[in-house]
């Protein structure tokens, strides 16, 4: 009787270490890879390394005289900011007058991004998969690992202002009041900038202008002609306006 209950705990403290080694190896790396932690197992983080390749169009060598000193990636990893202070990715130039750049990113998700040449020329470059930045141009998109999360859609409004010591964005959500608005923040010598979440203005087509309040009427209030504007015949009314149709 002895003999038989030591064998029956022998068996089961047998059986019992069995069950926990195979619960163990289905709970790891063999059974979600893809859920690895950076560190955990060498080579399944690999995807988080990406290359950029980028050739500038023939406009923007027209624009920039071909004298393109510095080229940036920015995108909805760095909040779009043309800085490689706020996280843009610089580039370098190679022999052939193309643009590379590799960067590990720190998590798995989908990127929006764009080419910023000399602060002042955005482009898309030669990717495949784009989506609409609502005014007329693209971003560029790349899955990082996977396609999950996917960014939110965001508006990134650039205006090109080298003498004005302050700017502002007018008219989102109605917002004509020189009191309100969005403060804009300058990069480079001329590049102001301004980002807000498309979800924050709704569907539909927007209105905006920039406004400069120190410098002196009419010229406080300025719309950018190299992008949308409305159609009105008097100066005075034009304003520049973006279509959101999906968020």
């Amino acid at each position: 009787m002895h003999k038989c209950r030591r064998y029956c705990l022998a068996l089961g403290l047998v059986l019992s270490l069995l069950a926990t080694g195979c619960a163990t190896e289905l709970d790891g790396d063999i059974q979600n890879p893809g859920d690895d932690k950076p560190g955990d197992k060498p080579g399944d983080t690999a995807c988080l390394t990406v290359s950029f390749s980028y050739t500038p169009s023939s406009n923007v060598k027209e624009w920039s005289k071909d004298n393109i000193h510095n080229v940036l990636v920015v995108g909805s990893f760095n909040g779009y900011a043309p800085s490689a202070q706020s996280g843009a990715i610089a580039m370098t130039r190679q022999q052939d007058g193309s643009w590379t750049a590799t960067h590990t990113f720190s998590k798995r998700e989908q990127i929006h991004y764009s080419f910023v040449a000399n602060t002042i020329y955005w482009e898309s470059g030669s990717a495949t998969q784009t989506v609409s930045d609502y005014f007329g141009g693209f971003f560029a998109v790349k899955d990082v690992c996977a396609s999950t999360p996917v960014p939110e859609r965001t508006l990134v409004f650039r205006y090109l202002d080298n003498k004005a010591p302050s700017m502002k964005l007018m008219g989102l959500n109605g917002d004509w009041n020189p009191n309100g608005g969005i403060t804009m923040t300058k990069y480079g010598d001329q590049l102001w900038f301004a980002t807000v979440l498309a979800k924050t203005v709704g569907m539909g087509k927007h209105e905006y202008k920039y406004y400069s309040k120190d410098v002196a009427p009419p010229a406080d209030w300025r719309y950018d002609p190299l992008a949308r504007i409305t159609d009105h015949t008097n100066p005075e009314d034009i304003n520049n306006y973006f279509i959101i149709d999906s968020l």
